[in-house]
């Protein structure tokens, strides 16, 4: 077994996983391919870190109702996970759950979903078809309890959407809503979003009060202000 597969996992029976149409997710790329170098490998834990409204509840859903395991909100629903647990939305406390969850069975595997920001990774491993970053001990104390730290064998870094990626998911938001939004008036939502510190969850907020029927910016009216007495 090479140095990298001991890091990683590497099992026969590690999930495939499929490459769909259209990605639920917008952008992430690099993240995403983590993620999935992680599965294949069968990482016993992989940490997907990244700050609100960027994806990642989106992401780990979608992985679940592809049938490549359990979506988990809190530690008593790890009692009906069994090969994989995508772990989403758990309170820190819960989190040492999580572990001795993984440590009563060195099988099963977890994908972590925390907020936060990726630190700076030691270097980068490489092989024929995956780069996973490799961070220090204290780098991953930055965003993971300690419950889960000696686990960790990948962490997948999710980026902030920027404002192009904030109008793409917009347009599809907009479509699943029925709302009829021109550019002007997509991108005044994406740059609110943008600017909030929420990102893809403000922007489904501002979506969802938007009420039925077309609609557009109206042009800021500027009152002249009065000249000033002399």
């Amino acid at each position: 077994m090479s140095s990298d597969d001991e890091l990683i996992g590497s099992s026969s029976e590690a999930p495939d996983v499929p490459d769909a149409p259209e990605s639920p997710v917008v952008g992430q790329l690099a993240g995403r391919k983590v993620v999935e170098a992680a599965m294949k490998r069968d990482a016993h834990l992989t940490l997907v870190v990244g700050p609100e409204g960027c994806g990642k509840t989106t992401y780990l859903s979608s992985l679940a109702a592809q049938g490549l395991g359990r979506y988990v909100a809190s530690a008593a629903e790890l009692q009906h996970a069994t090969r994989w647990a995508f772990v989403d939305g758990a309170p820190p406390s819960e989190l040492s759950a999580v572990a001795e969850w993984l440590e009563r069975d060195r099988r099963r595997c977890a994908l972590v979903a925390l907020r936060g920001k990726m630190p700076a990774p030691l270097f980068t491993l490489k092989d024929d078809d995956a780069e996973v970053p490799f961070l220090s001990t204290s780098a991953l104390a930055e965003v993971a309890p300690a419950a889960l730290l000696p686990l960790v064998q990948a962490v997948a870094a999710f980026e902030p959407l920027t404002l192009d990626e904030l109008m793409a998911l917009g347009r599809r938001m907009a479509r699943r809503l029925g709302r009829a939004l021109d550019d002007e008036t997509l991108t005044a939502l994406a740059r609110a979003a943008l600017v909030s510190g929420r990102s893809g969850h403000e922007l489904a907020s501002l979506l969802a009060r938007l009420p039925p029927g077309r609609w557009t910016v109206a042009p800021v009216k500027r009152e002249r202000g009065r000249a000033k007495a002399r």
